[in-house]
């Protein structure tokens, strides 16, 4: 299946921003939240968005990739459990008593499929690369 490389790049920085996410659901669970935590946060979530936005409108709009179908399913099932992440995330204000422990859950999950679907990411990039050696 041919994809535009511009996408592949575009989903790289989107997998990146969601693990900073998971990890600062994660975080705020465990430390308390400050004004250094803050600066931080904003600082590594611009990052991430300055530099997905200066890679994504650097790549050629016209550059093609060849992906095969199950890597397809790969990034599919990665963004399901984002999907689920989020939901558990959600479902979190139900439950009071165990809303931390939901919220770490949840910050888990997000951040396991954007590990995964970051990993797949690349690894569509880098096979596009080695076929144009």
């Amino acid at each position: 299946m041919h994809l535009l490389k511009r996408s592949i790049v575009f989903q790289i920085a989107l997998f990146t921003f969601f693990i900073f996410f998971g990890v600062n659901y994660i975080l705020r669970e465990i430390i308390q939240v400050n004004t250094l935590y803050t600066i931080v946060q904003i600082a590594f979530l611009s990052m991430v968005a300055i530099g997905g936005v200066i890679c994504v409108i650097r790549t050629k709009k016209d550059d093609y990739v060849i992906v095969d179908k199950p890597l397809l399913n790969f990034v599919k099932f990665a963004l399901y459990g984002l999907a689920a992440g989020l939901m558990i995330g959600l479902i979190s204000s139900f439950f009071q008593d165990f809303q931390a422990y939901f919220l770490i859950i949840a910050g888990a999950v997000i951040s396991l499929s954007s590990l995964f679907g970051l990993y797949i990411s690349i690894k569509i990039i880098s096979i596009e690369e080695d076929h144009k050696d």
